[in-house]
């Protein structure tokens, strides 16, 4: 199987870069990390400084983020849980999406990997790889 050019960490603050998103770190006691407009049409996240002390959870909650920002997906506390589940949703499905390639997933799993093997694999948390398992497994057959 050829193998697919995978994003790396410095690859997602690449697209935020190239996207206007400007990523900043500051104490979130409350979240990880946050996606919201900057009021100039571009967007900013917020990052707790702890996401930086895993690459595998750096890379997971950049992508997701970035999924906020890309898809337009944003929303705020005062909005219903069914908006903010779809924002969510989208938001998930564009980190899944970009950093995992479907076919290659399919066939690991068909190899006999593990969640663990696969989140070493891809350089994700054991979370994520479910999370992609729910897109290209679950989501495919209903």
């Amino acid at each position: 199987m050829e193998r697919v050019k995978r994003i790396n960490n410095n690859d997602l603050y690449a697209i935020a870069e190239r996207e206007g998103v400007s990523i900043l770190t500051f104490p979130l006691p409350e979240c990880t990390a946050m996606a919201m407009p900057d009021g100039d049409g571009d967007f900013v996240i917020g990052m707790d400084p702890s996401v930086q002390e895993s690459r595998k959870v750096e890379r997971v909650v950049v992508a997701h983020e970035l999924g906020h920002c890309v898809s337009g997906a944003v929303y705020t506390r005062n909005q219903d849980k069914f908006h903010r589940a779809r924002a969510e949703y989208s938001a998930t499905k564009w980190a899944v999406y970009n950093l995992i390639d479907r076919d290659e997933f399919i066939s690991l799993l068909k190899k006999g990997y593990r969640v663990w093997e696969l989140a070493d694999e891809y350089d994700v948390t054991e979370d994520f790889i479910k999370q992609a398992y729910h897109f290209y497994c679950e989501l495919e057959i209903a």
